[in-house]
């Protein structure tokens, strides 16, 4: 049934591209445990690692963070998943690990559409391509006009 439901709204012209959402995005790590009253830990450098983690400069102001995760996570996993799914760490200088900060709240990870960085690069190249492909052919059109226009003035001068 969904091989012919994929191949009936493709013949149309429809595409049918899977949405990232924020278990996607978090499927990588390996290991991670809910703990919220990290938190309430006595550490000003992880404090200040959740404000800087947390600053939205679209908005100029902090997002809030509803829910702390102490991951296995390395330092290139966090770089990666920082720079591919925009998610936001803290380093917990007591504990020594990175902690997932999850911001928001009240749906299932698989319900929440998430940014995958990757995929957007590979949409704007393939529309770049497109509009240089258009462009080209718009400027093909262009050339072959203008020599069809200069041939026809050339018959009727011989004329």
């Amino acid at each position: 049934m969904v091989a012919f439901a994929t191949k009936f709204f493709t013949q149309r012209g429809f595409t049918m591209e899977k949405t990232t959402t924020y278990a996607d995005a978090v499927s990588t790590i390996r290991n991670m445990v809910l703990c919220n009253d990290v938190a309430k830990l006595e550490d000003d450098v992880f404090f200040e690692n959740v404000c800087e983690a947390t600053f939205s400069e679209d908005d100029d102001d902090y997002v809030e963070v509803y829910q702390y995760y102490i991951t296995d996570c390395n330092d290139y996993d966090v770089d990666y998943l920082r720079s591919r799914y925009d998610l936001r760490f803290a380093w917990c200088e007591k504990l020594g690990v990175w902690v997932l900060l999850v911001t928001h709240f009240g749906t299932m990870w698989s319900g929440v559409d998430w940014h995958d960085n990757e995929s957007d690069s590979k949409e704007d190249n393939e529309s770049d391509s497109k509009e240089d492909n258009e462009s080209d052919s718009k400027e093909d059109n262009e050339s072959d006009s203008k020599e069809d226009s200069e041939e026809s003035s050339e018959e009727d001068s011989n004329d």
